[in-house]
């Protein structure tokens, strides 16, 4: 695909993108768009990578059967959705054409949300401002919820939060919402791709099913997390790599990641393929699909 190919994008509707298609997997996106030039993680929990086209204005999420569920477009690429040009537009030309198509949209921190429609408007002006949105991110599932903070306080262990293949430090896998919350303390509550999420101010992260019970547990900073007796967070990936992968049969390693022995903790770091950077979080469970 080229850029003048990107530059007519139009999105009618939000779940069908030019030639990309949400649920698809990742390696059918690049075989449309190509190697993206970096892949990152937008969040040091974030369970996959996303791929990054800077130079035609993508960036692409991925959930955790590594299948298509978000994408930003900014400059140069082009959005419209009804004959609306989302990144063209002055923004409140946008939002009052959107609300006259029955698309109201919510201010929060930045943000515009259209929860109609499953977008995301992103300016740093202010509300209803004069300039175009910088980008606008559409989501397979759900717009992101508004971010909720709750209270707890606890005294987590000094040591190192333990990370076995069902266990991080003192929180299990299939633990209740309510008892993840009372052993980690205050945070904040989220959803990612339609999966609630807390995100404790402590470091750790967890991640729920629809019953509420805990189906991914990670460990970030400031947390201190260790993984077979070794120190995880903060350690070069390569060094890690190389101790764990003599004392441990069946570690599977990626460009971004080690799975330590069969079906354990995983240990990944922010950007794939540079293994010189330290371990940015340590996670056990998996949320599927």
């Amino acid at each position: 695909m080229t850029h003048d190919d990107l530059a007519g994008w139009r999105v009618e509707p939000l779940r069908g993108l030019g030639p990309l298609r949400f649920g698809t997997s990742r390696a059918s996106c690049r075989a449309v768009l190509g190697q993206p030039d970096v892949s990152f993680r937008r969040a040091a929990w974030a369970d996959r990578p996303a791929d990054d086209y800077p130079d035609l204005g993508l960036s692409l999420e991925f959930g955790a059967a590594d299948l298509l569920e978000a994408v930003e477009a900014r400059e140069p690429a082009r959005l419209v959705f009804e004959d609306i040009a989302l990144l063209a537009a002055p923004g409140r030309d946008v939002l009052r054409r959107l609300a006259e198509g029955g698309c109201e949209a919510e201010w929060n921190l930045g943000t515009y949300s259209v929860g109609k429609i499953g977008i995301s408007l992103f300016s740093p002006a202010g509300p209803t401002p004069e300039s175009p949105f910088v980008s606008v991110s559409v989501f397979r599932r759900a717009v992101p919820a508004r971010p909720e903070f709750f209270e707890g306080t606890v005294t987590l262990p000094t040591g190192p939060l333990d990370a076995v293949n069902d266990r991080l430090g003192p929180a299990r896998l299939g633990t209740s919402r309510n008892d993840v919350r009372a052993i980690f303390g205050e945070g904040m509550a989220t959803d990612h791709f339609g999966c609630a999420t807390d995100v404790f101010f402590c470091g750790a992260v967890a991640q729920y099913d629809v019953a509420g019970t805990a189906r991914r547990l990670v460990a970030t900073a400031p947390a201190n997390a260790s993984v077979h007796g070794y120190t995880a967070l903060g350690t070069p990936f390569q060094d890690f790599v190389d101790l764990v992968t003599v004392e441990v049969p069946g570690c599977v390693v990626s460009d971004s990641s080690v799975t330590v022995g069969a079906g354990g903790p995983q240990v990944s770091i922010s950007r794939s393929g540079v293994h010189s950077l330290p371990i940015s979080a340590v996670s056990v469970g998996s949320l599927g699909d």
